[in-house]
């Protein structure tokens, strides 16, 4: 099983930490795990490869971070520009996804249903 995590923050911080804390839980039970963080051009090919996925999010106004957005937006676009949008198969199809949000105060709960109902596409 391949699990990949998706860091949106910008830093070293209790996000990052915490994306590899999950993934580390995940190769203790045998996965083959990786980090990308954000922005990462590739992102979006990598996901055909795994079986899993983990978005990581620093929360910024009860919202996830812009890279992390922005990453989420282009999931939406075609792999390749000459396909149909509305046959063009959506990348997280058949992968299942977790979700991290990071935030001292309210708004964690907000930022996952944002990135939870693109994933519901």
């Amino acid at each position: 099983m391949k699990i990949l995590g998706i860091d949106g923050s910008q830093g070293n911080g209790y996000t990052r930490k915490l994306l590899e804390r999950a993934l580390s839980a995940a190769k203790k039970k045998g996965a083959q795990t990786k980090i990308i963080h954000l922005p990462n051009k590739k992102a979006k090919r990598i996901l055909s490869e795994c079986d899993g996925v983990v978005m990581a999010t620093p929360v910024h106004w009860f919202n996830p971070s812009a890279t992390m957005k922005e990453f989420i937006d282009s999931l939406t676009l075609p792999l390749n520009s000459k396909q149909d949008f509305a046959n063009a198969p959506f990348p997280l199809d058949g992968i299942v996804s977790a979700f991290i949000a990071v935030c001292e105060e309210d708004g964690a709960q907000q930022a996952i249903n944002s990135m939870m109902s693109a994933m519901n596409h």
